[in-house]
This record gives C-alpha cells, sequence and structure tokens, in this order.
C-alpha cells in the first residue's frame, strides 16, 4: 500500500509503484498493468483497478523546459483522475480531490519552504486542474 508517508521512501529507493502501458498513438493516454493501494490523507484506502485509463495531461512546449514531466508526479495524477471520475460513488468532492493532488504533488517531489520545485509542482497543479475544467465543459 502507498501512502503520503511512505511514497517518498519508494521513489528514493527507485521504486515507482505506477507499472503503465500506452493506449493509442498520442502517448498521453496510459493504462495501469498492475492494480495500486493507496492510501489517502483521511485515512482512507482506494483500490485503483488494474486496467484505469487515464489521460496524462500534455504539459505545453513553451513551459516544458521549466516544468518537465518526471515519472515521480504520475501517481498523484492517477490519484487525482481516479478521485474526480469516481468522486460521486465515494461522496468526494472536487476541492478535496484538488486538495490532495496537491499533497500528493509535495509528497512526491515537493520540499519545505519556496524552491523551484514547489515553484514546479503549482505549474502542474494548475495545469491539471484548470485542463480538467476546460475538458469538463465540452
Amino acid at each position: 500500500m502507498v501512502t503520503l508517508n511512505t511514497i517518498r521512501e519508494m521513489i528514493a529507493a527507485g521504486f515507482n509503484p505506477v507499472e503503465k502501458s500506452a493506449v493509442g498513438f498520442s502517448g498521453h493516454v496510459f493504462m495501469l498493468e498492475e492494480k495500486i493501494d493507496v492510501q489517502l490523507s483521511n485515512g482512507v484506502t482506494h483500490t485503483i483497478p488494474r486496467e484505469f485509463v487515464w489521460y496524462y495531461v500534455k504539459i505545453p512546449s513553451i513551459v516544458s523546459p521549466f516544468c518537465p514531466v518526471e515519472k515521480h508526479i504520475e501517481l498523484p495524477f492517477i490519484i487525482y483522475e481516479y478521485l474526480f471520475r469516481y468522486k460521486d460513488r465515494y461522496g468526494i468532492t472536487k476541492k478535496f480531490a484538488n486538495r490532495e493532488l496537491s499533497k500528493w504533488l509535495h509528497a512526491t517531489t515537493g520540499t519545505r519552504g519556496p524552491s523551484l520545485r514547489n515553484l514546479d509542482n503549482l505549474i502542474h497543479y494548475y495545469l491539471i486542474i484548470r485542463g480538467k475544467k476546460w475538458v469538463d465543459k465540452k
């Protein structure tokens, strides 16, 4: 099981809990090859199932030199997509899903205090949140 307390150590040890394969030819749609058990910040455990498909938001090329996408932030995006997609089933609010994304981004790559890494996380966070709102309007 992956928690906010264990994810950083897992990454430091070279273990990425995300086993994925690309779906289609876009290079931005992926499918989990193995399920992932995660414990959220509220203590509730969710199992993100094998074959869960998610869209990995493309970072605009003008921004990508300043905030490259790293494999360490895949899990926060998957958790966010899962929570957002099934929010009605589990009684989760959009606000909770947004805060959870922020916590997982910080747990996987964040630092304490002001830093370029935290600015990078903020950019990714808003690209995902804003991108999700734009896609939902379509």
